[in-house]
C-alpha cells in the first residue's frame, strides 16, 4: 500500500490505525530515520517503509520486502517515489489539514478491476 500525501497530511496516523486492526500491540512511529520498521500483529505482520530517503529504486530491495510479502502489509509513506516498480498496489492519497482530511484510493496493476469491484462490494456489506 502506498500512502501519498504532504508532510503533516496523516501518513503515520493512517499506518498506525492499519497496525491496530492487524493487532500490532507496540507503538508505531514514522520510519523517516530508519527507512523501515517491522512489526507482529496477531493477524499478520506489517512493514512499515518511508521511501522520502531513497535515492534510488534499487534501495527497496534492501528494506525487506521480498520476504514480507508473504506474511505482512506493506505500507509506503511517500510511496509516489517507488511507485513504478509496484504497478500491483493500492495507492492512497491524503490531502487536507487539521480534521478534514480527503481520501482518494486507487487500485492500479493487473486485475486492478477485479479487486476494485470485490472491494467496493465488501465497503458497502461492511457500512451501516
Amino acid at each position: 500500500m502506498l500512502l501519498v500525501g504532504d508532510l503533516g497530511a496523516g501518513k503515520t496516523a493512517l499506518a498506525q490505525g492499519l497496525a491496530s486492526g492487524l493487532g500490532v500491540t507496540g507503538r508505531v512511529t514514522s520510519p523517516t530515520f530508519v527507512l523501515a520498521k517491522s512489526y507482529r500483529g496477531t493477524k499478520c505482520g506489517l512493514l512499515h517503509i518511508d521511501a522520502y530517503r531513497l535515492a534510488n529504486h534499487g534501495e527497496v530491495d534492501d528494506l525487506g520486502v521480498e520476504a514480507a510479502l508473504g506474511d505482512s502489509v506493506i505500507v509506503v509513506e511517500w510511496g509516489e517515489a517507488i511507485a513504478p516498480i509496484y504497478p500491483a498496489t493500492i495507492a492512497i492519497r491524503i490531502s487536507g489539514e487539521g480534521e478534514a482530511r480527503d481520501f482518494i484510493v486507487e487500485l492500479a496493476g493487473p486485475g486492478a478491476e477485479v479487486r476494485e469491484n470485490k472491494w467496493s462490494t465488501d465497503l458497502v456489506a461492511f457500512s451501516c
